[in-house]
């Protein structure tokens, strides 16, 4: 009778271990599930967010072209009025260009990921071009990501280039105001369309070089996401097969031991 019990109670203590073995296997097998799609959501997450801040920047490049137009006209109109009102409004209009120029300028000079003071002073910049607050963040840190990324590159020497040409409409704007009321117009405007010629040139080289930023970036998500899915299911597959065989040697002892 006695070791009648005996027997009973190993055999109770052994399907209680194995009871608790398999659940540790499950509990392994999703944890291992669990990290697999975090990991991918992850990445995916990433991807997205970098295509939406170069999407940003070929936006961004809609306010800078306005304040060129706008800042065009003005000189125009100011040069048949002579009012200072619309001399004013040539002056505000080239404020979309100073912003991104005060931006652009600012993260040029910054270290690798630029101090706090220069990150907070290039989203003031790319506010004051009028894109909207809560992209400015992800703006500054697009620049300092991508800016040594060829592609990108190409698109702030455009950039670059298009802000000489905005400060030569400037040394223009100025040298209209100073001149007398009888002073003639005509060579100061045909220098004002030369220049706007230039500006939206650069305008449109810009917005073609992030466009195929983006496109890019698109790709090479698309493709992180489908190899990195592709690996972390092979991880866990793998670990999946490891446990399971650990499981099956676990049960053979427990099976030879009885």
């Amino acid at each position: 009778t006695v070791s009648g019990v005996v027997i009973i109670s190993v055999g109770a203590s052994d399907s209680t271990r194995r009871i608790s073995r398999a659940k540790k296997r499950a509990r392994s097998i999703a944890f291992v599930f669990v990290a697999v799609q975090v990991l991918v959501v992850l990445f995916g997450a990433l991807g997205l967010e970098g295509i939406n801040i170069l999407r940003s920047y070929a936006a961004g490049e809609s306010h800078w072209s306005k304040g060129q137009k706008a800042a065009v006209f003005a000189l125009h109109r100011f040069a048949r009025s002579r009012d200072a009102a619309d001399y004013a409004q040539f002056e505000r209009g080239l404020l979309a260009i100073d912003g991104d120029r005060i931006a652009r300028e600012t993260l040029e000079q910054a270290s690798l990921f630029g101090t706090r003071a220069e990150r907070t002073r290039a989203a003031q910049g790319f506010v004051l071009s009028g894109n909207d607050a809560q992209d400015a963040d992800g703006l500054v840190w697009g620049f300092l990501l991508f800016h040594r990324w060829p592609t990108f590159g190409a698109a702030i020497g455009e950039w670059a280039q298009g802000d000489k040409w905005a400060e030569d409409l400037r040394a223009i704007g100025q040298r209209m105001h100073a001149a007398g009321p009888q002073a003639d117009m005509h060579p100061y405007l045909a220098r004002v369309n030369a220049l706007d010629a230039h500006l939206s040139r650069n305008a449109n080289a810009y917005a073609k070089h992030m466009a195929e930023a983006s496109r890019i970036a698109e790709r090479v998500t698309l493709a992180l996401f489908i190899v990195l899915s592709g690996l972390a299911c092979g991880i866990g597959v793998l670990f999946v097969r490891r446990i399971e065989a650990s499981g099956v040697t676990a049960e053979t002892r427990a099976a030879e031991s009885e």
